[in-house]
This record gives C-alpha cells, sequence and structure tokens, in this order.
C-alpha cells in the first residue's frame, strides 16, 4: 500500500507519526485529538481508492462528508500529490485542523464545513474558489447516505467531473443490513441503494454520459463518459422508463 503505512492491530494503524483509530460503531462516541485521528474506513477501502487513484490518475478529489477528519487526512497522506476539496455540515474540528497544519497539508487540502452536501450554491462557490473553471477527477460521497440529499449531490457534482473521471458512494447498500437499519427508525426512509438502481438506468439510457457502474458491497461507482457541458442536470431526466415512474423503496 504505502512504505510508511503500519498496521498496529485491527482498528489501529499508523502512518510515520501519525496514529489512527479505525471505528465502525457508535461512531459519534469518538473524538480526533492531538495524539489520534478518528477513521470510519479500514485500510482495505484505500486499496481500492489508491487502484482507482493511480488507473485514472487523479489530480484532485472531492470528498462529501469530512466527520472527524481521518479520511480527508490519509488521502492527502498516502497520495501526496492530491488536491482535495472536502466539505461537511458539521461545524469545524480544531483538532482536525491542528493535525491538517502540523503535517504542512494546507496547501493541498481545503475544508469547507457548515456546508450541507444539497446545497448547490455553497457547493459551486466552494469548488470554484479551489479549482476555477476546471474539471474534477474524482468524488467521493460518504457524507449522509440519504436518498434525497445524496442525489442532489450527484445532479451538482457529476456534470462537474472530467472524462473518465469517476463519482463514488459508499454504503449505499445500508437499507439491506442486517440490525438496526431494519427496524421502524428506518424503515420508511427511501433506499440509498434506489440511487444504485438510477446510475444503472442511466448506464443503459446514456451511455455518452456513463461508460461504467461498478456496484461492489460498500460502493457504486460510476465512471463518466464524454465531456460535453451538462447544464441543469436532472438525473430522472436522463434515463428512460418507458414512461413509468420509479417506485423508491
Amino acid at each position: 500500500m504505502h512504505p510508511d503505512l503500519h498496521v498496529i492491530s485491527p482498528d489501529e494503524f499508523a502512518f510515520r507519526d501519525t496514529r489512527f483509530r479505525v471505528i465502525s460503531s457508535d461512531y459519534h462516541q469518538y473524538k480526533t485529538t492531538e495524539n489520534e485521528i478518528i477513521i470510519l474506513k479500514d485500510i482495505r477501502w484505500f486499496e481500492y481508492y489508491a487502484q482507482l487513484i493511480r488507473d485514472l490518475e487523479i489530480k484532485n478529489l472531492v470528498e462529501l462528508g469530512i466527520f472527524e477528519g481521518g479520511s480527508t487526512i490519509l488521502f492527502a497522506l498516502l497520495f501526496d500529490w492530491l488536491n482535495i476539496t472536502a466539505i461537511d455540515l458539521r461545524q469545524p474540528d480544531q483538532a482536525v485542523l491542528d493535525h491538517i497544519d502540523r503535517l504542512g497539508l494546507n496547501d493541498r487540502v481545503h475544508l469547507f464545513y457548515g456546508t450541507s452536501q444539497d446545497d448547490r450554491a455553497a457547493i459551486d462557490r466552494a469548488l470554484d474558489s479551489v479549482y476555477g473553471n476546471n474539471a474534477i477527477d474524482m468524488v467521493v460521497d460518504d457524507a449522509s447516505h440519504l436518498y434525497q440529499q445524496t442525489r442532489a449531490s450527484f445532479e451538482i457534482l457529476f456534470p462537474r467531473l472530467r472524462y473518465r473521471g469517476v463519482y463514488v458512494i459508499e454504503d449505499w447498500a445500508w437499507a439491506h443490513w442486517q440490525g438496526v437499519f431494519q427496524n421502524e427508525q428506518w424503515i420508511d426512509m427511501p433506499a440509498l441503494s434506489n440511487l444504485a438502481f438510477e446510475l444503472t438506468m442511466l448506464l443503459g439510457s446514456r451511455p455518452d454520459l456513463l461508460d461504467r457502474v461498478d456496484i461492489r458491497g460498500g460502493t457504486v461507482a460510476a465512471f463518466k463518459n464524454g465531456a460535453a457541458p451538462l447544464p441543469d442536470f436532472k438525473l430522472s431526466e436522463a434515463y428512460l422508463m418507458r414512461g413509468k415512474q420509479l417506485p423508491l423503496i
């Protein structure tokens, strides 16, 4: 993976002198401190991302969801050529900002807190300030995992992807996991897998827009085809349904 990455235990690793703790449950009980950075992805996720980043020659990355800063910081450490813009609805986290400053990442990591993933005007301002009119190479959505908000983000950001860029949505299958997601708290919420279905229909309807869709247990990745502008892009208007409506599960 990287010669400076050292696995300490199944839920802990270090990059040089920076320690990361992997959390898979009770997320909000943990905070990044000066001694360790909380991360929600284990190393296997980054092995997949490393392949994408190298194969597609990714230079800039937009990440939706900062949480305690773990994945944003690790992306920057593992791939020292990446220019990263990360967006989150949360308020600024001083511990995360301190680590970015300590590691000398301020010139490549741009954090936009207090920004909702479905706020088109705010996201456009953020990306314009970092990339100007240049297309982006890759999006990783690890934010709300809610259907409407995640879909809105796709409609905002997919048109900004370059030709052969990739848009990755994490945890698309939460509605089909055993445990808490099968209870009444979540039962009436539209599944994020609806968006995965829509992306497969977009692939069938518009091969000029999508080259392929890669669905894995944890991620669905849409690979863009073509570089033509997509003003006022609406997903529901881009795929064909023979006049029918898509029922949400």
